[in-house]
Formats: C-alpha cells, sequence, structure tokens
C-alpha cells in the first residue's frame, strides 16, 4: 500500500497582516460607535410585567 501526500501550497501572513471585509468593518464600526448597552435584568422585567398586562 503507497501512501500519497500532496503538499498544500503556505500562503505566508505576518501577525499584523489581517483582511476584513466590508461587511466586517460595518460590524466593528456599529459596536464601537452606536451599540448602547442595556440592562437585561430590567428588560427582562419590563418584558415581563408588558405580558401580564396583556394577559398573555
Amino acid at each position: 500500500m503507497t501512501l500519497l501526500i500532496h503538499a498544500v501550497p503556505y500562503l505566508h501572513m505576518s501577525a499584523t497582516e489581517e483582511c476584513y471585509t466590508s461587511a466586517h468593518e460595518e460590524n466593528v464600526r456599529f459596536v464601537y460607535e452606536d451599540f448602547v448597552p442595556i440592562d437585561l435584568e430590567e428588560w427582562w422585567a419590563q418584558q415581563f410585567l408588558a405580558k401580564i398586562e396583556n394577559g398573555s
């Protein structure tokens, strides 16, 4: 039995060299510029009370 191994060409990228898509850049921009943190406990409490008030 003969085992054949095919070498795959290696593309060298330095540790600082990265490739970003426009979608990635848009997501990063959103997180840094437009993201508004919320208090999840408060949000869940509001959801719970709204369901009680609506009879759901």
